[in-house]
């Protein structure tokens, strides 16, 4: 009996080789890409380029970009010389050139020419903290010299140009009063020698002179040094009212390298005389005023008469 044979025929499916022929092609390209990738990231980096520092601002305001009564830059706000037109905030400069030509003695006959600036009524020749001004309509408690807290009166020939800064900026200005206040820059001695001799007279027996002088000490003229002095006297309308006035500063700069400068800055004033006390024109009557008082009356007497040193030091 001859065997029996069972055939199974085997059917050719060719999508199926077709589909494992592709994905094999594309194992082997991602292999291969993969290899490529790391030996590329294996390559020795490229040498960086050098940077080039980036060199700031000196601390200090310089008056050469100012044009007459336009100035350019300022310190206020940021503590660096910086233009104007970058400042995040309003800030207003009075320049040395617009303070000599109105004839101010003191920083707040200055400030009345400010649009934002107004005496409170109040100050007087003697006053000892000299902050009586409102800045936006607010009563201003402070004031700067060169970046610090200032107090008392300063005489302007020392003064280089007065920064008022309007608005609160207490983080780059420290404690100041809601409507802003002002930063008073000190004269600085220059390379060259320089000064003047001036005298003036007004009314009220008014008389004042005063001298300036800057020069260099060595021949390098790494150091450098600023001198002046100031008298001044004179009456008022009311009696007995007047005051005299010696201001004595300085200013001294060293400067070892030409990224480092060490300075001192100084001003000592003593005032005398009689404080203007207006009379009191109120009454208790119908008509609430007094009629029969002169003018020139003065509440205080000869004898209310005061003395006052100040001395700043920076």
């Amino acid at each position: 009996m001859a065997p029996s044979t069972i055939s199974c025929p085997i059917r050719y499916r060719p999508s199926v080789f077709r589909f494992g022929r592709l994905t094999l092609i594309g194992t082997l390209f991602a292999a291969g890409a993969a290899l490529f990738a790391q030996a590329t990231s294996r390559a020795p980096a490229a040498p960086l380029k050098e940077e080039t520092p980036v060199m700031l601002s000196a601390f200090e305001v310089s008056a050469q970009g100012d044009d007459g009564y336009k100035a350019a830059n300022a310190i206020s706000g940021t503590r660096f010389n910086t233009s104007l037109l970058d400042l995040p905030r309003p800030i207003e400069v009075i320049t040395a050139e617009f303070i000599e030509d109105i004839g101010a003695k003191e920083i707040g006959e200055a400030l009345k020419y400010s649009g934002s600036m107004s005496d409170n009524g109040t100050a007087t020749p003697e006053d000892v903290t000299g902050n009586n001004f409102y800045n936006r309509g607010f009563q201003s408690f402070t004031s700067y010299r060169n970046g610090y807290r200032s107090f008392g009166v300063a005489d302007t020939l020392f003064i280089d140009r007065v920064e008022i800064i309007k608005g609160p900026s207490s983080t780059f200005s420290g404690t100041i009063d809601p409507g802003g206040t002002i930063n008073m820059i000190s004269r600085r001695p220059g390379p060259n020698r320089s000064g003047h001799v001036r005298v003036r007279y007004g009314s009220y027996h008014r008389f004042r002179s005063e001298l300036l002088y800057s020069t260099p000490v060595d021949q390098g003229k790494k150091l450098r040094m600023l001198f002046g002095a100031a008298y001044e006297d004179y009456g008022s309308q009311y009696d007995f009212a007047g005051r005299e006035r010696k201001v004595y500063g300085g200013n001294l700069q060293y400067q070892p390298t030409a990224k480092t400068r060490i300075g001192l800055d100084m001003q000592w004033q003593t005032t005398r005389g009689v404080q203007a006390v207006p009379p009191i024109y109120f009454n208790s009557t119908q008509t609430g005023y007094v009629t029969d008082i002169r003018r020139e009356f003065n509440r205080a007497g000869p004898e209310s008469s005061s003395s006052i040193i100040q001395s700043q030091v920076s």
